[in-house]
């Protein structure tokens, strides 16, 4: 699938993600992937399926290779694009919905949980994710590996 089309490919997970968080603490990230704790956001595959196996088409702006793209529901916030760690911009922080459009460079995603708990998550290469309400991001890291080591 070409990956300006996979920008415009989100899931309805979204509306689960809230639903699959629980536990007092609920963690950061809702993954395709096994996780050892319950999660905040709803990861993708490229062909746009999440956990739940729903896609929904929405209208956000194509995120241009090599970024890593930020946004608050379809409105484009920023993109980040350099290695190593970076604290995020004000715009950034306010995203609810992260692309990595990179081919073979993960990103370390750092969120925190109502100002409390903190976490990083790896973002894998044409991987996006919705965050579920109460996370919120605060830097991220482009890693040169897709497993973000």
């Amino acid at each position: 699938m070409n990956p300006r089309k996979h920008v415009a490919i989100a899931t309805a997970t979204l509306a689960f993600g809230a639903l699959v968080a629980g536990g007092t603490a609920p963690g950061a990230f809702a993954s395709s992937q096994a996780q050892k704790a319950p999660t905040a956001v709803a990861k993708q595959t490229t062909a746009g399926q999440s956990a739940a196996g729903a896609s929904v088409a929405l209208a956000r702006p194509a995120c241009d290779y090599p970024q890593v793209c930020f946004y608050k529901g379809d409105t484009f916030l920023a993109g980040y694009k350099d290695y190593g760690y970076q604290g995020l911009g004000p715009k950034a922080k306010k995203a609810n919905y992260i692309y990595n459009s990179r081919n073979d460079d993960g990103a370390r995603i750092y969120v925190h949980y109502n100002g409390g708990q903190k976490h990083w998550e790896c973002w894998y290469p044409k991987e996006g994710a919705g965050l579920n309400p109460g996370w919120k991001v605060y830097a991220i890291d482009i890693r040169k590996s897709a497993t973000c080591k």
